[in-house]
């Protein structure tokens, strides 16, 4: 197993197993963590479930789904999936993740620029507008407090949050400040990113440190990520065969079908 994907919902879950699986990972999504993956499995996604669990239980969801995975040698690529949008427990399972698979830089950027996600100057914009002003503000279950991410995940972390900015993802210098930040103890990094480039420099940058931070974001972080960290042998993806349909609800009422 060479990555290992928490999700707090079963949407999620699919969400970025399908971004690994196009890439050509072997990838297997558990319904629940008591599951058992095959052996074959490059890629296993683990949904807890945990969204709108108080913040305590989503901890301890994540924690106990995570830890005994990074117990083994070597230690697998760990990736919390969260919500584009911040809703749900993202500072505690965010923290638990990173208690469980001993790492001290949590990376996060959430960004889906294909989908109108994008985050600027530490804030989360919906097609440009602050996300507090969005539908999504006023989610019946997990309601959003805050457009500035850092300020969503100090409401459930004691960890310090930093801040790094457009110009300093595009000039090249997110690895140093990486390395920075790792040398001060722990640390939450936010990191903007508007472009699909900018999740490809923020992977890199992950990448270049001497211990891999662990990385949170949605389905547009995953598919940045280089194919050598989590598969050994490309496998082919099988040919179309019948047609499907797939149907899907969203307490968004309003938003149009394609």
């Amino acid at each position: 197993m060479k990555m290992i994907v928490i999700a707090d919902d079963f949407t999620g879950s699919n969400d970025t197993g399908v971004q690994l699986a196009k890439k050509g990972a072997r990838t297997e999504v558990m319904l629940s963590a008591s599951q058992k993956p095959s052996r074959r499995a490059d890629v296993l996604v683990i949904n807890t479930e945990s969204r709108a669990m108080p913040a305590d239980q989503a901890a301890s969801a994540v924690y106990a789904a995570l830890s005994p995975w990074c117990e083994t040698s070597p230690a697998p690529l760990v990736y919390k999936k969260i919500d584009s949008t911040f809703r749900g427990n993202i500072g505690a399972e965010v923290t638990a993740a990173m208690r469980a698979s001993q790492r001290k830089l949590a990376v996060i950027a959430a960004a889906i620029p294909a989908a109108g996600r994008t985050t600027l100057e530490g804030k989360c914009l919906v097609n440009g507008v602050p996300l507090l002003e969005t539908e999504f503000a006023s989610d019946p279950k997990t309601p959003i407090v805050s457009s500035r991410i850092a300020e969503i995940v100090a409401l459930q972390s004691e960890i310090p949050v930093y801040e790094v900015f457009l110009q300093d993802v595009r000039r090249g210098g997110l690895s140093a400040l990486l390395t920075a930040y790792a040398a001060e103890g722990e640390g939450i990094i936010v990191v903007d990113a508007v472009e699909e480039r900018d999740l490809t420099l923020i992977a890199q940058a992950a990448c270049e440190q001497p211990s891999m931070p662990l990385l949170v974001g949605a389905a547009g972080l995953a598919n940045a990520l280089p194919v050598e960290l989590f598969m050994q042998d490309r496998q082919r993806l099988p040919e179309r065969g019948r047609t499907s349909i797939t149907i899907s609800g969203c307490r968004c009422w309003w938003w149009p079908v394609r």
